[in-house]
């Protein structure tokens, strides 16, 4: 039987969002059995709080929560916080690390509350249950899991929000419905009944960029995508993203990446294999 294979188009938000990259400096599992309270205090790197027994509360300058069994909490470089530990005890992980890929520093904390948050809390939990020091592999996971919570809780993308207009919200599910592939707004605008200049001005009115800019956006994280974790030629990636040929398909991505899928490649790979394993404490 002959192999099939399909492009799947995801609906995810892309561009800074997958730009986003979380590198692991420090971990711990920590039990307590006695109250405490921690001055608040500040630091460089960002903050994951995960409780996985008792009740564990935090302090900020914009108020205070408490964290049950289960949840987490996201605290940003340069937030102040303090942690309290009651009387009954109970465990929590703590993972502090570093991300690269956001535009402004996020000035807030995020408590997460949503079902599927949860059950990526409980993901990283089994992650960190292990001995230590932590596989190199888990670490990799975890650094995965950091960087997609926080482009989760901080960023925003123009697929994020329902406030555009019907006609915006249509071209953008119809871009990403295409997974990186070619569109041009000419096409975008017939299939939506409406005239080019009418979509690109309704466009950049509701999101702040052009249409152009963001197929091309799309069209790039697909690339980088495919090119790390498809078993693909770089022919083959440019053939599969509609591109005419690999010149086409490297002008484009060096244009908007700033390096060649080449350079691109041989990068990832030594993000990948030139890192120490963080240390690592139960």
């Amino acid at each position: 039987m002959a192999n099939r294979q399909q492009n799947l188009a995801f609906s995810i938000p892309s561009g800074e969002g997958l730009g986003c990259v979380a590198r692991l400096l420090f971990g711990e599992r920590h039990h307590w059995s006695a109250p405490e309270r921690r001055r608040p205090h500040v630091h460089e790197f960002w903050q994951l709080e995960l409780a996985t027994e008792g009740r564990l509360g935090l302090s900020t300058d914009t108020g205070h929560c408490v964290l049950g069994a289960g949840r987490m909490v996201i605290i940003p470089s340069g937030v102040a916080h303090a942690f309290i530990y009651d009387a009954t005890g109970g465990s929590f992980v703590t993972l502090k690390f570093d991300i690269t890929g956001l535009a402004d520093a996020p000035r807030h904390i995020v408590r997460t509350e949503e079902s599927v948050l949860l059950r990526v809390g409980s993901v990283l939990a089994e992650l960190c249950s292990g001995p230590a020091p932590i596989p190199q592999r888990q670490v990799r996971m975890i650094e995965g899991i950091l960087a997609g919570l926080v482009a989760a809780c901080f960023l925003s993308s123009p697929c994020d929000t329902d406030k555009h207009p019907r006609l915006v919200r249509e071209a953008l599910r119809l871009v990403r419905t295409r997974g990186g592939g070619r569109v041009t707004i000419k096409e975008l605008a017939t299939d939506l009944g409406c005239s080019a200049v009418h979509l690109s001005t309704q466009f950049h009115a509701a999101t702040g960029r052009t249409l152009k800019s963001f197929i091309d956006t799309e069209r790039l994280a697909r690339a980088r995508d495919m090119l790390r974790y498809a078993d693909l030629s770089i022919s083959d990636v440019g053939n599969r993203l509609g591109f005419a040929d690999i010149f086409a398909f490297s002008r484009f991505f060096k244009r908007q990446a700033g390096l060649s899928p080449r350079a691109f490649l041989r990068q990832a790979r030594d993000s990948a294999d030139g890192r120490g394993r963080p240390p690592w404490r139960t």
